[in-house]
């Protein structure tokens, strides 16, 4: 693997990615962040198990390959770096990094151990302003029950379904005794009448 692309790209991706991760005695692969080139771009991956998130860093490629470091190592030290050029490459080391006249070698785990992650169709799914979910989630989220003994109340209720022939999502959170509800119109995708309750952690 090598790839090169700029300080800001590569550190505003490692912030997108890296919030869920953290450190798991028995994982210790989910606090790290999984490298991958492809499509003209560097992909970025992290799972708590829970949910998962990618990202992809547009820059050069100039050989294929994968792996995984740890994400609160590599954010820090690519924080500390100078605007400009980043170059990553994967050698029998670890993972090099190199900017300007800085250079560093970060050790890791093979793309192997890393979590299988699910892999969506690209016609599958639904489009929403951002913006508007993230006020939704933020206005119902309060509402679920911090305790864990009963999952379907830590967690909130994604109902998809069609509303006077246009589609839209339901957000529902309660713990027996608060409720909150917020509707959003989807502007892409034809949900089927289906509901997901989402651990009400992994939406803050």
């Amino acid at each position: 693997m090598r790839f090169a692309c700029t300080q800001e790209n590569l550190l505003q991706g490692l912030n997108t990615v890296g919030h869920i991760t953290g450190k798991n005695i028995n994982l210790p692969v989910l606090g790290n962040v999984l490298l991958k080139t492809e499509n003209g771009g560097l992909k970025l991956s992290t799972t708590n198990l829970e949910i998962a998130i990618n990202c992809l860093v547009r820059g050069k490629n100039e050989a294929e390959g994968e792996y995984s470091v740890p994400a609160k190592l590599l954010t820090d030290y690519i924080s500390l770096l100078p605007a400009g050029k980043v170059e990553l490459e994967l050698t029998e080391d670890g993972l090099e990094i190199r900017s300007n006249d800085k250079e560093t070698i970060l050790k890791g785990l093979p793309a192997s151990e890393f979590p299988l992650l699910p892999k969506l169709a690209k016609d599958e799914g639904y489009l929403m302003q951002a913006a508007d979910v993230k006020r939704a989630l933020g206005q119902v989220t309060f509402a679920a029950s911090v305790s864990e003994s009963r999952p379907e109340l830590s967690g909130v209720a994604c109902f998809f379904q069609i509303v006077e022939n246009h589609p839209e999502l339901t957000v529902v959170a309660t713990d027996s005794y608060r409720l909150a509800e917020r509707r959003l119109k989807l502007t892409k995708g034809q949900p089927r009448e289906s509901v997901a309750i989402v651990p009400a952690r992994s939406m803050l």
